[in-house]
């Protein structure tokens, strides 16, 4: 709420206090508008004089204070009849302890005194929305045609038609004679050769030779597998007497192996001839050996970690036959 004078800054007076209860809006306009009422309690000294009390009210939907209501006032000054409300013929008289009030001692009130200039008009009031735009008016009638205009200039010639389809072929004509024989042509190719004969009975056993010197010591031996589950893959392989392993993971371009491991400690103390690994499910590893003594061991690991994972019961499974 402001309070607006004349000339000069208006004056705040405060934001009053909403919800008070207003039985005659709630008659008219239903129960939830019951509780529109609001009350403030100026304590703003304004100086004597005539001002606008303009209140502004909040439109939820913009945030803004875009409703105002104007109610001219005039603020008195301070004197001896404020202090002491008094009946009418009668003045606020001091007894030495309190005021009260008495009768005047004057003669009858006279006659009314004429009435003082209009005050100075109050400040325009904020503009009101803009009204909503009214119906279209009716379509005028069509005016005359206008008269024909000059012909346009020949349009460019369009391009070919597609060709037509083929017409059906002719009849075929008559055979013409028989021509001449030709020459003889060269000899062809000589034909693939027969299936060899049987073979002859095997003639007698001759008798055992001496026997060689030893052969010097052969190639380290070095054989690998792999087996696979999904895009890893996981691979052994033996050099030397011992077994190595690794993963390779093929997700990767190119695939990512990890380093080679010996793990033969998880087989004991043995010397390792061939190794085979297979893959059970998605993660057990299992890895076979053949020893140097024809014996086949057996080990299981996981696939995460191989080969380090490998170790804890070995199974023998058997010895190879001669």
């Amino acid at each position: 709420m402001w309070a607006v004078p004349p000339v000069g800054a208006p004056v705040f007076l405060g934001a009053a206090t909403l919800g008070w209860d207003r039985p005659d809006v709630g008659g008219i306009f239903g129960p939830q508008f019951q509780p529109s009422g609001f009350n403030l309690t100026v304590t703003t000294l304004l100086k004597p004089g005539q001002y606008v009390l303009a209140v502004y009210g909040r439109r939820t939907s913009t945030g803004t204070f875009d409703i105002v209501d104007q109610v001219p006032v005039m603020a008195r000054g301070i004197s001896l009849s404020d202090l002491v409300p008094c009946s009418v013929g009668q003045v606020p008289r001091f007894d030495g302890t309190a005021w009260g009030c008495g009768d005047n001692g004057q003669g009858p009130a006279g006659p009314t005194g004429p009435t003082g200039p209009a005050g100075p008009a109050g400040p325009a009031g904020a503009t009101g929305p803009t009204g909503p735009t009214g119906p279209a008016g009716n379509t005028g009638a069509v005016g005359p045609t206008g008269s024909t205009g000059p012909t346009g200039t020949t349009g460019t010639t369009g391009a070919t038609g597609a060709t037509g389809m083929t017409g059906a072929t002719g009849a075929t004509g008559a055979t013409g004679a028989t021509g001449a024989t030709g020459a003889t042509g060269t000899t062809g190719a000589t034909g693939t050769t027969g299936a060899t004969g049987q073979t002859g009975p095997t003639g007698p056993v001759g008798p055992t030779g001496a026997t060689g010197v030893t052969g010097a010591t052969g190639p380290t031996v070095c054989v690998s597998s792999a087996a696979s589950t999904g895009q890893t893959v996981a691979v052994s392989a033996v050099r030397n007497g011992k077994v190595f392993g690794q993963t390779v993971n093929e997700a990767t371009i190119p695939p990512t192996p990890t380093p080679l491991t010996d793990f033969t400690a998880a087989f004991g103390a043995i010397t390792v001839q061939r190794s085979a690994v297979s893959i059970q499910g998605t993660s057990n590893v299992f890895v076979t050996v053949r020893t140097d003594s024809n014996q086949l061991l057996q080990v299981g690991c996981t696939l995460n970690n191989f080969p380090t994972s490998c170790g804890g019961t070995v199974t023998n499974l058997g010895v190879i036959p001669q």
